[in-house]
């Protein structure tokens, strides 16, 4: 006989909730095929566009642009929050906020809960921390005790 579990929804909330400026914008949970379409955004980037090469005749791909890249990603920031980005826009929140609750919610229902938190929380410390410096002072460590390893 199989046991039987306490019904989820009893206790586990699907939805993201995200505090700005004091006010929590709860952002739905997609459902599965966006959930599954998310998910393959996130490891594979854009499905790329492709064309027919007339030469071979066969479908090729068309590089994405940097232009093109941004688009998608302002896009897919929409397309998650959805109504709440209305919300958002009526409260005044900045852009810049807006694209960050985006980012951390395509995180959070793509990625998972852990990734989501970690971007919402530490993704400005680049803007704090010089990583280019920290990344050349940690091999000039390694390198230098290379250099000072007891001869075997």
């Amino acid at each position: 006989m199989s046991q039987k579990l306490p019904d989820l929804a009893e206790y586990f909330d699907p939805d993201l909730g995200l505090p700005i400026r004091g006010k929590v914008y709860r952002i739905p949970s997609p459902g599965i095929d966006e959930g599954d379409r998310l998910r393959k955004y996130l490891l594979f980037g854009p499905t790329p566009v492709t064309e027919l090469d007339d030469a071979t005749d066969e479908l090729v791909a068309i590089p994405f642009t940097d232009a093109d890249i941004h688009r998608i990603e302002v896009a897919e920031g929409v397309k998650i929050l959805g109504p709440v980005r209305a919300q958002m826009l009526a409260d005044g929140v900045p852009d810049t906020m807006a694209q960050h609750a985006a980012r951390t919610a395509l995180a959070h229902f793509g990625a998972g809960p852990k990734l989501g938190r970690s971007y919402w929380q530490f993704a400005h410390l680049a803007d704090l921390v010089d990583v280019d410096a920290l990344i050349a002072e940690a091999a000039t460590a390694a390198a230098q005790s290379d250099t000072k390893a007891p001869a075997v």
